[in-house]
Parts: C-alpha cells; structure tokens; sequence
C-alpha cells in the first residue's frame, strides 16, 4: 500500500474515532446498546498501525473486532486496506462491500452495507482519472441522510443509522486526506442538524440471550456455517481469514454454540456478555439541569462504566506494543501486564493533534459548555494543545483546566467535579470547585520496580531515584511539577503503613473522604489485604477499588498499586 493511502487511512480511523461518543449516543440499532462507536474504534484500531503491519493487517482486524458493527466493518476494511495504489480503489470497494455483506447472516439496507454500495457506485461513476472527493462525499451524505427511510427502528427514533454515519467519517476522512492538501471536513450539526437528536429514546430492555464474540481455527467455509449458527441464534456475522473464523452472535443457549463450535475445529477466542440496551435519557449529559460537561484523560484511573454514570467523556491515549497500536480502552489489562513481566516492549503516545482536534470539535458540537481536566502540563503538553485549539477555533465551549495531576490523582477529582456539576452549576462554580478539588487531593502510589518509570524516561539520573533502581520498592506522588520521590520500602509488607502513617498525618481518622484504590494485575492482594486495612483506619471513608489507568499502568508496571484520597469539599 503506497505511503499516502496508508496516511489516508489513519485520517479516516482518527476522524472517525474523535466522533465515537456521538455514535454511541444515536445507536438504535440493531440494539440501542450505546456501544456502536466504541465497538468500531476498538475494532479498527489496528489500522493505526498500518505502516508496520500491512500484510498482516485482516489477520488483527480479525482479532480486534468486536460487536455487530465492528465485526461487519473488519470484514469491509480487511479486503479494502489490501488496495496497492488509488487506481484499485473502485474494485477493492466492490469486492469489500461483497465480502462484509457476505459475513451477515440476514443482511439489512439502512446500515453501513447502503455506505459501502454508495460509495461503490461514487467511485463507479466518477468521469475524473482520480475521484473527486466533493463528489464522494456528497454521495455518502444523501446514503446516511436516507437510513432512516430503510429501517422503521431509525424512523421512530429520528436518528440515522450510527454505524452508517461512523462509515461516512471514516471515508470523508479517508479520501479528503488522500485527494486533497488541506482537508476542510463538512460539519456534523450542520450537515445532518436533526438527525443527530434522538426523539423517541428507547426504553431500557434486559435481554435473556447473552451476545458471544468468538475465534475458531477451522478449515471449514465460512457461509455453511453461518447457516448452521442460524438455528442456535440471531445476529450472526462471521468473517474469515485464512484459518481462523471471527463469529459475532446473540443466542440463548451458550452452552449448545459453544459445544458446535468446537466441534468445528479450535476455539482460539471467547468472549461474552449480556445484552442490555442502554437507558440513554439517563446519562447526566443528557439531563437538562447539567450546564457543564466534564472532559478528562483516560491517563486519570476512571473506568468507561464510571464515566458513563457520570456522564464524563473520556479522550484516549495509545497503548504501543510491538508494531500494534490501539486506544488503551482497547486493551485488556491482563494481556498488557503480562506482557511487561514477559520483557516485551510497551509504551504509550498521545492521539495525533488532528484527532485531538476533531475530538474538541465533537465535544463542543454537542455541548454548550465543556470543561476539560487535562493531565497536568508536567507530564504532557495535552493541555497547552487543547489552548491553543480553543484560541485558534475562537470556542467559548471549552474551557482547558491544567489539572497538575495524574492517575488517580486526576482521576478521583475529575469525578468529583462531575458530580457537582450534574447538580446543575455555571461553569464559573465548577471551576472553582475544581480547583479546590484539586488542591486538596492527594495521592501516593507504590511501584514494584522502578525500572518501567525509568525506561519510559518519566525520571532523569539526577532526580534521586536510579541508586533505588534494582534494591527497593520505591513510593511516588505525581504532583503539578512532576513525579516526587516520597519515601522506599524493602518489602511489600511496609507499604500499608507507610501509607496509613502519611494519610494520618494529614487527615483525621474520622474524616469523611473518599478514596480511590488502585490496582494493576494485583487485585487480589489490593482488595483482599489493602482495603480493609485502610476502611479500618478511615471507617468513614468511601473507598472505590478501581483498575490503574492503563496509561500509567504502562509508565509504573506490573505490581503497582495506588491510593488517591480528596478530602469533603465546600462549595
């Protein structure tokens, strides 16, 4: 694949990521899960590592997929990515659209296959040597404007297809990098106005069958059985590659699947969950009283279940490992960590500025009012970044707030802030509450080694650590300057108390606080032994036990642990 098809092609997966959230938000179909945004970004994640892994890039479309959505896109774009030149498009189009419509069992017009026909067609009938990008995306534009007339689901609710319109970004991205010099990309709000706006939000609905996302190694074809997975459940899509087989369907009966697919040849892969849709109208975004809505860094230890209550948009870094690169909320912390104990290489990047960009464009779109908790300018320049974006875009919807902090540090603030902002606050009472709330936060997180901060170069020779490198267990604090060095420990076994011993210096033990309480891949011993030693010493206190940001996780490495504590605010 020539150099500036494979740069297209991360412009298309980056524009279509930053609007994630959004596809979430309109996705009624074929479930009104919510997940349709974050199934496509998690499913074609691979591709930002397209450089590297050319040859192999359907292989780990294959094994990212994920979802109905990101299933039937990785079929789509594991034929697609495999054009040499822009002359292959138009054919690599026909066969792709032939191979993702092929992978569904009961294929539906008003989805992502009527983007795929389209755009087809567009190329098709272009009169021009190369394709003229205004033409292209006119064309996908009338395709997503028109789902809503194809699927009665989409009519009732008022909203175009999600995966169709994650489709349409991710080509308007794709050929507009490809074909022009400085791309201008069409706006959301004013092209699809509202469209976009749900006006009949489905009722939350608990579903009896349980969704599998399953890889099986088998020499059998793929169409014989779908067929067969036809009789034990609905909403099959099966893409092949070579050997291997990525299933996605809903069933009542796992038990039955799980026992045909292994007799049809190895089972690599198997993943489940129950299938819920979404209460949408109860998101604290949505609720009219909110005036605020609260950005922060996925660097900050808040899980997507948290935010989601919360009503808090997280922006993603990446996770590098190897020649892969993915958001790290695609990444399954078990596979990260052991990783790093087995010596592989892993670090982390910030998204590129153009989906950063974009992604400030999707916040203040939506919202009247956005405040972003960046990580503190310390550790990256995210924040004097998202400034000058604002400056530049003249936004008076987002607000950029250097957060000083890091991990569950700015995690645990963040949500704090978000919780007084649902409560219905100007900007100006919720920037001064955070401000106070991050004043007053404090966190100490104790590493296993130290070797992992130190490869990452998040410390230098002169800051005191290196004599600890290989003989202690070193105890850190991420402040506003940087990482400070608090104190050492030999043994696991210090590590509480020194952390009981710093905390009562500084707080009461009655104090009412909360506490955020960290682990890597050692949830057992955190939960198990930590926790109750710190709910005795604080009885008062509200401790949420929460995974490492991944961020951070790649930084301090496997072993460590985390304690962030924010003591009862005043407004």
């Amino acid at each position: 694949m020539e150099t500036n098809l494979q740069r297209a092609a991360i412009a298309g997966y980056e524009r279509m990521a930053a609007w994630a959230d959004l596809l979430d938000d309109i996705n009624v179909y074929p479930v009104a899960d919510a997940d349709t945004g974050r199934n496509l970004k998690i499913s074609l994640a691979p591709i930002i590592g397209i450089a590297n892994s050319r040859t192999q890039i359907g292989r780990r479309l294959l094994h990212a997929a994920t979802g109905n959505s990101g299933n039937i896109a990785a079929a789509f774009f594991a034929e697609f990515l495999g054009a040499e030149s822009a002359s292959q498009l138009p054919h690599k189009v026909g066969a792709a659209s032939r191979r993702a419509r092929d992978a569904i069992a009961v294929p539906k017009p008003g989805t992502m296959l009527t983007v795929f026909d389209h755009l087809g067609q567009a190329l098709g009938n272009a009169t021009a040597t190369d394709p003229v990008p205004v033409e292209i995306v006119d064309t996908l534009v009338a395709a997503v404007q028109a789902t809503p007339d194809l699927l009665p689901e989409l009519a009732r609710a008022g909203v175009v297809d999600s995966g169709a319109l994650g489709m349409f970004l991710f080509f308007e991205g794709f050929f507009k990098t490809l074909y022009e010099e400085k791309p201008a990309f069409v706006s959301l709000p004013a092209t699809f106005g509202a469209q976009l706006q749900l006006e009949a939000i489905p009722a939350a609905a608990q579903s009896d069958e349980i969704c599998i996302n399953t890889l099986v190694k088998t020499d059998q074809e793929s169409d014989a059985l779908s067929l067969k997975l036809q009789a034990v459940g609905n909403s099959i899509v099966t893409v092949k590659e070579g050997d291997h087989l990525k299933i996605h369907m809903h069933t009542k009966d796992l038990d039955r699947v799980r026992r045909k697919l292994k007799s049809w040849g190895d089972l690599v892969a198997w993943d489940t969950e129950e299938i819920q849709a979404s209460a949408l109208a109860a998101s604290p975004a949505r609720t009219s009283g909110t005036k605020v809505h609260i950005v922060t860094d996925a660097a900050g230890s808040i899980t997507r279940e948290t935010a989601e209550r919360l009503g808090i948009t997280l922006l993603d870094s990446y996770i590098i490992s190897g020649e892969q690169a993915g958001p790290e909320s695609a990444v399954v912390p078990e596979t990260l960590y052991s990783d790093m104990r087995a010596g592989r290489r892993i670090s982390t990047a910030q998204a590129s500025l153009f989906e950063r960009h974009q992604s400030y464009e999707s916040l203040t779109s939506r919202f009247d009012r956005v405040l972003y908790l960046c990580v503190g300018s310390a550790y990256t320049g995210i924040c004097q970044a998202a400034a000058r974006w604002a400056e530049q875009a003249q936004s008076d919807s987002l607000t950029v707030f250097d957060s000083g902090a890091a991990s569950g540090r700015l995690g645990l603030a963040a949500m704090a802030v978000a919780a007084f902002a649902n409560r219905g606050h100007p900007l100006d009472r919720v920037i001064a509450y955070a401000r106070a709330a991050f004043a007053e936060c404090r966190e100490l997180v104790f590493l296993d080694q130290l070797k992992y901060l130190a490869a990452g170069g998040r410390i230098s020779k002169a800051s005191g650590f290196f004599g600890d490198l290989f003989s202690v267990k070193p105890v850190i604090t991420p402040l506003a300057g940087g990482v400070q060095k608090i104190g050492t420990v030999r043994k696991n076994a210090q590590q509480v108390p020194l952390a009981l011993d710093y905390f009562s210096d500084r707080m009461e033990a009655g104090a009412k606080v909360r506490i955020l309480l960290q682990y890597t891949d050692n949830r057992d011993r955190v939960a198990s032994r930590i926790q109750p030693a710190l709910q005795s010493a604080f009885p008062r206190a509200a401790i949420t036990l929460t995974p490492l940001s991944l961020t951070s996780g790649v930084h301090m490495g496997p072993g460590t642990w985390g304690i962030a504590v924010l003591p009862e605010i005043t407004p």
